[in-house]
């Protein structure tokens, strides 16, 4: 197109973006992605523009560059903005005054994502939650009045079986989260599965102590209350030390 003093060039292209995203503080995490662009003739010092003033809003918050409605599966669009970035080719690509060598801008557009949090508490972390509400529950129950025991069915035997239930259940959803995100590093959430894991072993631990009559006044003292006083506040606590160290 031609107006007689500006001459516009257009292109139409498309691609199919498969991105990396880092996982490392998944179902919390955000992910950024980048679209370089450069002129095709790359002998030639260009530098792309993006065309600002065509736009109703720059700032980023309004996704400048994206159609209305854009989606990405699982995650929601927070901003857009173009920039540039140093392309340093180290080489000459066999090209005389290579102005691309070093230094040169190339023209970037960023589409910045945060994942919904909906979709992994319903599939990921509920499934955790219930877990380890059932075993405060197997917990509860040990006791050493007769009565209680008789009414409630708590023996060490049965413990031990609700912990290796519970061991499997959990066992199974940790698989699946890392089989659907095929994730190659230790994510977030999986520091909740360790926690929940270090849980039923203890609980399977006091519950051999106790029937035993071991461990002293920790264990024994008023039915084995300390222990379960300390459930819901260890578990919190080693969940707030580790959201510390990830996101810190």
């Amino acid at each position: 197109m031609n107006d007689g003093s500006v001459r516009t060039i257009g292109w139409r292209f498309s691609a199919t973006i498969r991105p990396h995203f880092n996982l490392a503080r998944y179902p919390l995490d955000e992910a950024l992605l980048t679209v370089r662009m450069a002129h095709r003739q790359i002998d030639r010092p260009i530098v792309l523009l993006p065309d600002v003033g065509e736009y109703d809003l720059i700032v980023p918050t309004s996704r400048p560059g994206l159609a209305p409605g854009v989606a990405v599966g699982g995650f929601a669009l927070r901003d857009s903005y173009f920039g540039y970035q140093a392309d340093d080719l180290n080489s000459t690509l066999g090209i005389p005054n290579f102005s691309r060598q070093i230094g040169a801008p190339e023209l970037t557009f960023t589409a910045r994502m945060e994942r919904g949090f909906i979709s992994p508490f319903i599939s990921q972390m509920l499934p955790l939650i219930v877990v380890s509400g059932l075993l405060f529950a197997v917990h509860l129950m040990m006791t050493s009045h007769g009565d209680r025991q008789r009414a409630w069915g708590a023996t060490t035997t049965s413990t031990v079986g609700a912990v290796g239930g519970l061991l499997f259940v959990s066992i199974l959803s940790h698989n699946g989260l890392r089989t659907s995100l095929g994730a190659s590093e230790i994510i977030y959430l999986e520091y909740a599965y360790f926690i929940v894991y270090g849980a039923l072993l203890a609980v399977a631990l006091n519950s051999i102590l106790f029937a035993a009559g071991r461990g002293g006044g920790l264990i024994l003292w008023h039915d084995n209350v300390i222990p379960k006083l300390a459930y819901w506040p260890a578990i919190a606590s080693a969940m707030f030390a580790i959201t510390l160290l990830v996101f810190w």
